[in-house]
């Protein structure tokens, strides 16, 4: 049985969170025009009046929705990266070995926001778009982080470019995600683990 996937906001009310919820696994699963709002306030079991309350506009309650959803894998990473027990790569590892773990308890509506938004999101608000790359710059840059504590702890050469490493990494976590929609297998995760075993062939041995 799917495990549900619980994504909670800074609003005040239990509704507004509710909303939020459904209002991801919708957007994951149907996309941006996909997603419609009174589908999502019956499935929320909230009266149709009730979502201009909350939301502004379509445009207004994704961007809370991404808003929500990167507080949410902010935390996760946090919570990984900074378990000093771990070298940096093998952080790196059980993060992406988490995704995979979440991944299969969600399908088929699981994946990645940003993969799914990013399509379209020329399309849409100045305001949407600031929190979509507000929240893409925050991942990547939680990335580098440990990518950089790879080379200075010598698990990975410190000459390469810490930032087309990363940019390597959330394209094949993308493409991951893609393939796993396709076939319904989880193996493909094997990409991002033989891509991290390339980078740790460097070693000095600190």
């Amino acid at each position: 049985m799917n495990r549900p996937v619980v994504y909670k906001s800074a609003g005040p009310t239990a509704t507004r969170d509710r909303l939020i919820a459904t209002g991801l696994k919708n957007l994951l699963g149907h996309g941006y025009e996909g997603m419609g709002i009174g589908p999502v306030l019956a499935e929320a079991g909230v009266p149709k009046g009730s979502f201009y309350h909350y939301f502004a506009s379509k445009d207004d309650f994704a961007a809370e929705i991404v808003g929500a959803y990167a507080a949410r894998y902010e935390a996760m990473r946090q919570r990984i990266f900074e378990n000093d027990m771990l070298s940096p790569l093998a952080r790196l590892d059980a993060y992406f070995t988490e995704l995979q773990s979440e991944l299969a308890h969600t399908l088929p509506h699981g994946g990645c926001l940003y993969g799914s938004l990013a399509q379209t999101a020329s399309s849409r608000s100045p305001a949407f778009q600031s929190a979509l790359a507000d929240a893409y710059a925050a991942w990547h840059a939680s990335l580098a982080g440990q990518i950089d504590a790879a080379k200075a702890r010598g698990e990975i050469d410190p000459a390469v470019d810490t930032q087309l490493v990363v940019t390597d990494l959330i394209n094949l976590y993308e493409g991951v995600i893609v393939r796993v929609k396709i076939t319904g297998k989880l193996d493909a995760f094997s990409s991002l683990r033989r891509y991290l075993a390339v980078l740790g062939s460097f070693s000095v041995g600190v």
